[in-house]
Protein backbone atom coordinates (compact mmCIF):
# COMPACT_ATOMS: atom_id res chain seq x y z
CA UNK A 1 0.00 0.00 0.00
CA UNK A 2 1.41 3.37 -0.98
CA UNK A 3 2.22 5.77 1.86
CA UNK A 4 -0.16 8.45 0.56
CA UNK A 5 -3.04 5.97 0.51
CA UNK A 6 -2.25 4.94 4.09
CA UNK A 7 -2.38 8.55 5.23
CA UNK A 8 -5.75 9.07 3.55
CA UNK A 9 -7.10 5.92 5.21
CA UNK A 10 -5.75 7.06 8.56
CA UNK A 11 -7.56 10.38 8.32
CA UNK A 12 -10.78 8.76 7.17
CA UNK A 13 -10.62 6.11 9.90
CA UNK A 14 -10.03 8.76 12.56
CA UNK A 15 -13.10 10.65 11.41
CA UNK A 16 -15.25 7.53 11.54
CA UNK A 17 -14.01 6.80 15.06
CA UNK A 18 -14.88 10.30 16.27
CA UNK A 19 -18.25 10.42 14.60
CA UNK A 20 -19.36 6.99 15.72
CA UNK A 21 -17.50 6.85 19.07
CA UNK A 22 -16.50 3.28 18.52
CA UNK A 23 -15.07 1.40 21.50
CA UNK A 24 -12.05 -0.84 20.98
CA UNK A 25 -12.31 -4.47 21.86
CA UNK A 26 -9.73 -6.22 23.96
CA UNK A 27 -9.17 -8.62 26.79
CA UNK A 28 -9.27 -7.54 30.40
CA UNK A 29 -6.08 -5.81 31.45
CA UNK A 30 -5.17 -8.39 34.08
CA UNK A 31 -5.09 -11.10 31.41
CA UNK A 32 -2.59 -9.36 29.10
CA UNK A 33 0.83 -11.01 28.79
CA UNK A 34 3.38 -9.19 30.93
CA UNK A 35 5.79 -6.71 29.36
CA UNK A 36 9.24 -8.17 29.95
CA UNK A 37 12.42 -6.06 29.86
CA UNK A 38 13.68 -5.19 26.40
CA UNK A 39 16.92 -6.69 25.19
CA UNK A 40 18.26 -3.21 24.39
CA UNK A 41 17.68 -0.49 26.99
CA UNK A 42 20.68 1.64 26.09
CA UNK A 43 18.58 4.57 24.92
CA UNK A 44 16.16 4.64 27.83
CA UNK A 45 15.96 7.99 29.56
CA UNK A 46 18.37 9.71 27.19
CA UNK A 47 17.53 13.36 26.38
CA UNK A 48 14.67 13.57 28.92
CA UNK A 49 16.72 13.95 32.09
CA UNK A 50 15.49 17.42 32.99
CA UNK A 51 11.94 16.01 33.14
CA UNK A 52 13.05 12.90 35.01
CA UNK A 53 15.08 14.96 37.49
CA UNK A 54 12.02 17.09 38.25
CA UNK A 55 9.98 13.95 38.86
CA UNK A 56 12.64 12.15 40.86
CA UNK A 57 13.59 15.11 43.08
CA UNK A 58 10.04 15.94 44.17
CA UNK A 59 9.61 15.89 47.94
CA UNK A 60 6.26 15.54 49.76
CA UNK A 61 6.36 19.15 50.97
CA UNK A 62 7.51 20.70 47.70
CA UNK A 63 5.85 19.13 44.70
CA UNK A 64 7.58 19.99 41.43
CA UNK A 65 5.24 20.96 38.62
CA UNK A 66 5.82 18.79 35.54
CA UNK A 67 3.82 19.47 32.38
CA UNK A 68 3.70 16.74 29.72
CA UNK A 69 2.02 17.27 26.35
CA UNK A 70 1.00 14.53 23.91
CA UNK A 71 0.92 15.64 20.29
CA UNK A 72 0.08 13.74 17.16
CA UNK A 73 -3.08 12.25 15.70
CA UNK A 74 -5.46 9.37 16.46
CA UNK A 75 -2.55 7.11 17.45
CA UNK A 76 -2.06 9.42 20.46
CA UNK A 77 -5.60 9.27 21.92
CA UNK A 78 -6.64 10.62 25.30
CA UNK A 79 -6.99 7.03 26.56
CA UNK A 80 -3.23 6.67 26.05
CA UNK A 81 -2.21 9.94 27.70
CA UNK A 82 -4.59 9.21 30.61
CA UNK A 83 -3.02 5.78 31.13
CA UNK A 84 0.52 7.20 31.02
CA UNK A 85 -0.57 9.83 33.55
CA UNK A 86 -1.83 7.11 35.91
CA UNK A 87 1.43 5.18 35.66
CA UNK A 88 3.59 8.24 36.31
CA UNK A 89 1.48 9.47 39.23
CA UNK A 90 1.75 6.02 40.77
CA UNK A 91 5.56 6.21 40.48
CA UNK A 92 5.78 9.84 41.62
CA UNK A 93 2.85 10.52 43.96
CA UNK A 94 4.30 13.79 45.27
CA UNK A 95 4.92 15.39 41.88
CA UNK A 96 2.35 17.80 40.49
CA UNK A 97 2.01 16.10 37.08
CA UNK A 98 -0.13 17.77 34.44
CA UNK A 99 -0.90 15.69 31.33
CA UNK A 100 -2.30 17.51 28.29
CA UNK A 101 -3.28 15.98 24.96
CA UNK A 102 -3.38 18.29 21.94
CA UNK A 103 -3.45 15.56 19.30
CA UNK A 104 -5.82 16.09 16.38
CA UNK A 105 -7.44 12.97 14.96
CA UNK A 106 -6.89 12.59 11.23
CA UNK A 107 -4.11 15.18 11.00
CA UNK A 108 -0.77 14.13 9.54
CA UNK A 109 2.50 16.00 9.98
CA UNK A 110 1.85 18.45 7.10
CA UNK A 111 -1.09 19.85 9.08
CA UNK A 112 0.28 19.32 12.59
CA UNK A 113 3.32 21.47 11.82
CA UNK A 114 0.93 24.43 11.49
CA UNK A 115 -1.47 23.72 14.39
CA UNK A 116 1.58 23.25 16.64
CA UNK A 117 1.53 27.00 17.31
CA UNK A 118 -2.02 27.07 18.68
CA UNK A 119 -1.49 25.00 21.83
CA UNK A 120 1.79 23.11 22.13
CA UNK A 121 4.20 26.04 21.80
CA UNK A 122 2.18 28.44 24.03
CA UNK A 123 1.79 25.72 26.69
CA UNK A 124 5.58 25.62 27.04
CA UNK A 125 5.71 22.06 28.43
CA UNK A 126 8.56 20.22 30.10
CA UNK A 127 8.15 17.21 27.82
CA UNK A 128 6.41 16.60 24.49
CA UNK A 129 5.59 13.00 23.53
CA UNK A 130 5.12 12.98 19.76
CA UNK A 131 4.19 10.57 16.99
CA UNK A 132 2.40 11.12 13.70
CA UNK A 133 2.39 9.84 10.15
CA UNK A 134 3.53 11.95 7.22
CA UNK A 135 6.65 13.31 5.59
CA UNK A 136 9.84 12.95 7.58
CA UNK A 137 10.73 16.55 6.69
CA UNK A 138 7.52 17.74 8.39
CA UNK A 139 8.31 15.66 11.48
CA UNK A 140 11.74 17.28 11.59
CA UNK A 141 10.15 20.74 11.33
CA UNK A 142 7.81 20.00 14.24
CA UNK A 143 10.64 18.80 16.50
CA UNK A 144 12.91 21.66 15.45
CA UNK A 145 10.27 24.30 16.27
CA UNK A 146 9.51 22.77 19.66
CA UNK A 147 13.21 22.85 20.54
CA UNK A 148 13.73 26.31 19.02
CA UNK A 149 10.80 28.04 20.74
CA UNK A 150 10.57 26.21 24.08
CA UNK A 151 12.80 24.40 26.53
CA UNK A 152 10.69 21.24 26.21
CA UNK A 153 12.38 17.89 25.88
CA UNK A 154 10.93 15.77 23.08
CA UNK A 155 10.24 12.04 23.18
CA UNK A 156 9.61 10.78 19.64
CA UNK A 157 7.72 7.52 19.26
CA UNK A 158 8.29 5.54 16.09
CA UNK A 159 5.35 3.82 14.42
CA UNK A 160 3.88 0.61 15.77
CA UNK A 161 3.81 -2.26 13.26
CA UNK A 162 0.34 -2.91 11.88
CA UNK A 163 1.49 -5.96 9.92
CA UNK A 164 4.22 -8.48 10.57
CA UNK A 165 7.21 -6.28 11.44
CA UNK A 166 10.28 -6.07 9.30
CA UNK A 167 13.74 -6.66 10.78
CA UNK A 168 16.37 -3.96 10.49
CA UNK A 169 18.42 -4.21 7.32
CA UNK A 170 22.09 -3.40 6.73
CA UNK A 171 21.13 0.04 5.43
CA UNK A 172 18.00 2.11 4.88
CA UNK A 173 17.75 1.18 1.23
CA UNK A 174 17.50 -2.44 2.25
CA UNK A 175 14.25 -1.84 4.14
CA UNK A 176 11.23 -2.86 2.11
CA UNK A 177 8.52 -0.76 3.81
CA UNK A 178 8.37 2.93 4.53
CA UNK A 179 7.36 2.16 8.13
CA UNK A 180 10.61 0.29 8.69
CA UNK A 181 12.66 2.96 6.92
CA UNK A 182 11.13 5.69 9.06
CA UNK A 183 11.35 3.76 12.32
CA UNK A 184 14.86 2.35 11.92
CA UNK A 185 16.56 5.16 10.00
CA UNK A 186 14.85 8.49 9.34
CA UNK A 187 13.20 9.15 12.73
CA UNK A 188 16.39 8.17 14.63
CA UNK A 189 18.26 10.70 12.48
CA UNK A 190 15.86 13.44 13.58
CA UNK A 191 16.13 12.44 17.24
CA UNK A 192 19.92 12.50 17.07
CA UNK A 193 20.13 15.81 15.22
CA UNK A 194 17.80 17.56 17.69
CA UNK A 195 19.00 15.84 20.90
CA UNK A 196 15.61 14.23 21.39
CA UNK A 197 14.59 10.95 22.99
CA UNK A 198 13.76 8.03 20.70
CA UNK A 199 11.31 5.33 21.76
CA UNK A 200 11.75 2.53 19.22
CA UNK A 201 8.13 1.36 19.34
CA UNK A 202 8.36 -0.51 16.04
CA UNK A 203 11.06 -2.81 17.44
CA UNK A 204 9.71 -3.18 20.98
CA UNK A 205 6.12 -3.75 19.82
CA UNK A 206 7.46 -6.49 17.54
CA UNK A 207 9.31 -8.10 20.46
CA UNK A 208 6.06 -8.19 22.46
CA UNK A 209 4.02 -9.67 19.63
CA UNK A 210 6.55 -12.33 18.72
CA UNK A 211 7.46 -13.16 22.32
CA UNK A 212 3.82 -13.76 23.26
CA UNK A 213 2.80 -15.48 20.00
CA UNK A 214 0.32 -12.74 19.12
CA UNK A 215 -0.72 -11.28 15.80
CA UNK A 216 -0.42 -7.54 15.05
CA UNK A 217 -4.22 -7.41 14.78
CA UNK A 218 -4.56 -8.61 18.39
CA UNK A 219 -3.55 -5.14 19.60
CA UNK A 220 -5.62 -3.15 17.10
CA UNK A 221 -9.30 -2.41 16.63
CA UNK A 222 -8.98 -1.77 12.90
CA UNK A 223 -6.02 -1.58 10.53
CA UNK A 224 -4.10 0.96 12.63
CA UNK A 225 -5.78 2.17 15.88
CA UNK A 226 -5.13 0.62 19.29
CA UNK A 227 -7.66 -1.51 21.09
CA UNK A 228 -7.56 -1.68 24.90
CA UNK A 229 -4.62 -4.09 24.81
CA UNK A 230 -2.74 -1.78 22.45
CA UNK A 231 -3.35 1.22 24.73
CA UNK A 232 -2.14 -0.85 27.69
CA UNK A 233 1.04 -1.84 25.87
CA UNK A 234 1.88 1.59 24.42
CA UNK A 235 1.46 3.27 27.82
CA UNK A 236 3.84 0.79 29.40
CA UNK A 237 6.41 1.15 26.65
CA UNK A 238 6.42 4.90 27.31
CA UNK A 239 6.48 4.43 31.08
CA UNK A 240 9.43 2.03 31.11
CA UNK A 241 11.40 4.30 28.75
CA UNK A 242 11.12 7.18 31.22
CA UNK A 243 13.95 6.31 33.59
CA UNK A 244 16.09 8.52 35.80
CA UNK A 245 19.82 8.46 35.02
CA UNK A 246 21.57 10.14 37.97
CA UNK A 247 25.03 9.55 36.49
CA UNK A 248 24.13 11.00 33.08
CA UNK A 249 25.98 14.30 32.33
CA UNK A 250 23.69 17.28 32.79
CA UNK A 251 25.34 19.72 30.37
CA UNK A 252 22.55 19.17 27.87
CA UNK A 253 19.82 20.57 30.10
CA UNK A 254 21.17 22.25 33.23
CA UNK A 255 21.31 25.77 31.73
CA UNK A 256 18.10 25.84 29.68
CA UNK A 257 15.98 26.58 32.76
CA UNK A 258 17.58 28.57 35.57
CA UNK A 259 16.02 29.24 38.96
CA UNK A 260 17.00 32.35 40.93
CA UNK A 261 16.08 32.24 44.60
CA UNK A 262 14.89 35.59 45.92
CA UNK A 263 17.01 36.62 48.87
CA UNK A 264 19.95 34.51 47.72
CA UNK A 265 20.55 34.80 43.98
CA UNK A 266 18.58 38.01 43.45
CA UNK A 267 17.51 40.62 45.98
CA UNK A 268 15.09 43.47 46.45
CA UNK A 269 16.67 46.91 46.58
CA UNK A 270 14.01 48.85 48.42
CA UNK A 271 10.85 48.29 46.40
CA UNK A 272 12.69 47.23 43.22
CA UNK A 273 14.08 43.91 42.03
CA UNK A 274 16.28 43.65 38.93
CA UNK A 275 17.49 40.52 37.13
CA UNK A 276 19.53 40.31 33.95
CA UNK A 277 18.72 37.13 32.05
CA UNK A 278 19.00 35.38 28.69
CA UNK A 279 15.86 33.63 27.47
CA UNK A 280 12.37 33.94 26.01
CA UNK A 281 10.28 33.23 29.10
CA UNK A 282 10.34 34.32 32.74
CA UNK A 283 8.10 33.13 35.56
CA UNK A 284 7.70 34.13 39.22
CA UNK A 285 7.07 31.37 41.76
CA UNK A 286 5.09 32.48 44.80
CA UNK A 287 6.03 31.68 48.35
CA UNK A 288 3.38 30.77 50.88
CA UNK A 289 1.30 33.71 52.01
CA UNK A 290 -0.37 36.05 49.54
CA UNK A 291 0.86 39.62 49.87
CA UNK A 292 1.83 42.64 47.81
CA UNK A 293 2.00 43.19 44.06
CA UNK A 294 4.47 44.61 41.56
CA UNK A 295 4.62 46.21 38.15
CA UNK A 296 6.56 44.15 35.61
CA UNK A 297 9.02 45.54 33.08
CA UNK A 298 11.25 43.78 30.56
CA UNK A 299 13.95 45.99 29.05
CA UNK A 300 12.10 48.99 30.44
CA UNK A 301 8.85 48.07 28.65
CA UNK A 302 5.67 46.45 29.84
CA UNK A 303 5.45 42.81 28.73
CA UNK A 304 2.31 43.72 26.77
CA UNK A 305 4.45 45.89 24.49
CA UNK A 306 6.18 42.84 22.98
CA UNK A 307 4.16 41.77 19.91
CA UNK A 308 5.65 38.25 20.07
CA UNK A 309 3.85 37.65 23.38
CA UNK A 310 0.39 37.33 21.79
CA UNK A 311 -0.76 34.04 20.26
CA UNK A 312 -3.87 32.77 18.52
CA UNK A 313 -6.00 30.08 20.10
CA UNK A 314 -7.14 27.09 18.04
CA UNK A 315 -10.21 28.20 16.04
CA UNK A 316 -13.56 26.51 16.57
CA UNK A 317 -16.29 26.21 13.95
CA UNK A 318 -19.96 26.17 14.76
CA UNK A 319 -21.83 23.99 14.34
CA UNK A 320 -20.42 21.23 12.16
CA UNK A 321 -16.64 20.83 11.99
CA UNK A 322 -14.57 19.13 14.70
CA UNK A 323 -11.21 19.89 13.06
CA UNK A 324 -9.72 23.37 13.54
CA UNK A 325 -11.31 25.16 10.57
CA UNK A 326 -8.18 27.31 10.02
CA UNK A 327 -4.75 25.70 10.16
CA UNK A 328 -2.76 28.85 10.82
CA UNK A 329 -3.51 32.52 11.40
CA UNK A 330 -0.95 35.31 11.29
CA UNK A 331 -0.89 39.09 11.24
CA UNK A 332 1.19 41.94 9.86
CA UNK A 333 0.42 44.41 12.65
CA UNK A 334 0.59 44.03 16.46
CA UNK A 335 -2.28 42.14 18.08
CA UNK A 336 -4.68 42.95 20.89
CA UNK A 337 -5.96 40.45 23.42
CA UNK A 338 -9.47 39.98 22.04
CA UNK A 339 -12.03 37.55 20.65
CA UNK A 340 -12.48 37.12 16.91
CA UNK A 341 -15.50 35.94 14.90
CA UNK A 342 -15.70 35.12 11.20
CA UNK A 343 -19.26 34.83 9.90
CA UNK A 344 -19.07 32.38 7.01
CA UNK A 345 -21.72 31.92 4.33
CA UNK A 346 -22.31 30.79 0.76
CA UNK A 347 -20.00 27.78 0.66
CA UNK A 348 -19.69 26.24 -2.78
CA UNK A 349 -20.36 22.56 -3.31
CA UNK A 350 -16.86 21.31 -2.51
CA UNK A 351 -16.23 23.79 0.34
CA UNK A 352 -13.29 25.50 -1.36
CA UNK A 353 -14.90 28.92 -1.77
CA UNK A 354 -17.16 31.06 0.42
CA UNK A 355 -17.44 34.58 1.76
CA UNK A 356 -16.95 35.80 5.31
CA UNK A 357 -17.12 38.91 7.44
CA UNK A 358 -14.59 39.39 10.24
CA UNK A 359 -15.15 41.05 13.61
CA UNK A 360 -12.85 41.61 16.60
CA UNK A 361 -14.25 42.26 20.07
CA UNK A 362 -11.99 45.34 20.34
CA UNK A 363 -11.13 45.98 16.71
CA UNK A 364 -14.73 45.83 15.48
CA UNK A 365 -15.55 45.09 11.84
CA UNK A 366 -12.27 44.24 10.16
CA UNK A 367 -13.13 43.43 6.58
CA UNK A 368 -14.69 40.79 4.36
CA UNK A 369 -12.99 38.09 2.32
CA UNK A 370 -13.29 34.98 0.19
CA UNK A 371 -12.03 31.53 1.04
CA UNK A 372 -9.95 31.14 -2.11
CA UNK A 373 -8.12 34.48 -1.87
CA UNK A 374 -5.40 35.53 0.60
CA UNK A 375 -7.06 37.67 3.25
CA UNK A 376 -5.47 40.57 5.08
CA UNK A 377 -7.84 42.32 7.46
CA UNK A 378 -8.28 46.09 7.43
CA UNK A 379 -6.36 46.43 10.70
CA UNK A 380 -3.62 44.08 9.50
CA UNK A 381 -4.08 41.96 12.62
CA UNK A 382 -5.46 38.93 10.80
CA UNK A 383 -3.96 37.21 7.77
CA UNK A 384 -5.37 33.91 6.43
CA UNK A 385 -3.94 32.02 3.48
CA UNK A 386 -6.41 30.18 1.18
CA UNK A 387 -4.71 26.81 1.79
CA UNK A 388 -5.27 27.14 5.55
CA UNK A 389 -9.08 26.95 5.40
CA UNK A 390 -10.18 23.38 6.15
CA UNK A 391 -13.78 23.27 4.86
CA UNK A 392 -12.90 21.71 1.53
CA UNK A 393 -10.77 18.97 3.12
CA UNK A 394 -13.46 18.34 5.71
CA UNK A 395 -16.12 17.83 3.07
CA UNK A 396 -13.80 15.61 1.04
CA UNK A 397 -13.19 13.19 3.91
CA UNK A 398 -16.63 13.16 5.51
CA UNK A 399 -18.82 13.48 2.44
CA UNK A 400 -20.99 15.77 4.55
CA UNK A 401 -23.23 17.82 2.28
CA UNK A 402 -25.67 19.46 4.69
CA UNK A 403 -23.62 22.57 5.38
CA UNK A 404 -25.46 25.42 7.12
CA UNK A 405 -26.09 28.47 4.99
CA UNK A 406 -24.44 30.63 7.61
CA UNK A 407 -22.25 29.77 10.60
CA UNK A 408 -19.43 31.21 12.68
CA UNK A 409 -15.77 30.48 13.29
CA UNK A 410 -14.32 31.84 16.52
CA UNK A 411 -10.86 32.21 18.03
CA UNK A 412 -9.02 34.35 20.55
CA UNK A 413 -5.79 36.26 20.87
CA UNK A 414 -4.23 35.09 24.12
CA UNK A 415 -1.71 37.21 26.06
CA UNK A 416 1.35 35.31 27.30
CA UNK A 417 2.36 37.87 29.91
CA UNK A 418 1.29 39.82 32.96
CA UNK A 419 2.03 43.52 33.30
CA UNK A 420 1.42 43.18 37.04
CA UNK A 421 2.58 40.42 39.33
CA UNK A 422 -0.22 39.57 41.73
CA UNK A 423 0.85 36.54 43.78
CA UNK A 424 -1.40 33.49 43.50
CA UNK A 425 -2.49 32.24 46.89
CA UNK A 426 -0.06 29.43 47.77
CA UNK A 427 -2.04 27.29 50.18
CA UNK A 428 -0.82 23.75 49.40
CA UNK A 429 2.79 22.96 50.33
CA UNK A 430 2.77 20.10 47.84
CA UNK A 431 2.15 22.31 44.82
CA UNK A 432 3.98 25.03 42.96
CA UNK A 433 2.19 28.34 42.41
CA UNK A 434 3.64 30.31 39.55
CA UNK A 435 2.77 33.42 37.59
CA UNK A 436 3.87 33.96 34.01
CA UNK A 437 5.56 37.34 33.63
CA UNK A 438 6.65 37.25 29.99
CA UNK A 439 6.82 34.63 27.21
CA UNK A 440 7.60 34.57 23.51
CA UNK A 441 10.03 37.48 23.61
CA UNK A 442 13.23 37.20 21.54
CA UNK A 443 15.58 34.59 22.96
CA UNK A 444 18.33 37.09 23.82
CA UNK A 445 19.65 39.13 26.75
CA UNK A 446 17.00 41.03 28.75
CA UNK A 447 16.54 42.87 32.01
CA UNK A 448 13.58 42.08 34.26
CA UNK A 449 12.48 44.78 36.68
CA UNK A 450 9.78 44.40 39.33
CA UNK A 451 8.58 47.50 41.15
CA UNK A 452 6.52 46.79 44.25
CA UNK A 453 3.37 48.79 44.83
CA UNK A 454 2.33 50.47 48.10
CA UNK A 455 5.73 49.80 49.62
CA UNK A 456 4.95 46.12 50.34
CA UNK A 457 7.28 43.55 48.83
CA UNK A 458 5.23 40.84 47.06
CA UNK A 459 5.59 37.19 48.02
CA UNK A 460 8.03 35.69 45.51
CA UNK A 461 10.12 32.63 46.31
CA UNK A 462 11.89 32.19 42.99
CA UNK A 463 12.24 33.62 39.52
CA UNK A 464 12.62 31.06 36.76
CA UNK A 465 14.13 31.83 33.36
CA UNK A 466 13.74 29.65 30.24
CA UNK A 467 16.32 29.67 27.47
CA UNK A 468 15.72 27.37 24.45
CA UNK A 469 18.88 26.06 22.84
CA UNK A 470 17.37 24.76 19.61
CA UNK A 471 18.11 26.55 16.35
Amino acid sequence: MKRSVLLLLLAAAAIIIILTDRQGAGRKKNSYPALVPSADRSGYGKHIQRTMTLLESTAPAAGNKVRIVFYGQSTSPTELSDEVGKLLRSRYPHADIEILNYSIHGFCTDLLKKTLFYEVIPEYPDLVIFQAYGKVSDTEEIVRNIKRLTTAEVLIRTEHPTKWPEKIAADREGQKTQSAKDSYWYIPDIARDHKSALLQVYKEWAEYIIGNKLRPADLLRDNIHFNDHGIWLMARLINRFMVYLPNEPDEEWKDIVKTYKVGKDVNWNGNELTLNFHGNRVVAVAEKGKRGSAEVFVDGKKPSEFPESYVFSKPQAHPFIFWPPILQISGVNPLLAEDWTAIVKDLNEDGTDFVFDLFGSKTGYDGSGRGNIRFVSESGRIVIEPADWMFGIYKKYTGKTEIPAKFTVTWKVIPLFNDYYIPPEAIDDGKEYSCLLSQGIPNTEHTLTLIAGSGEIPSIKEIRVYRPEGT
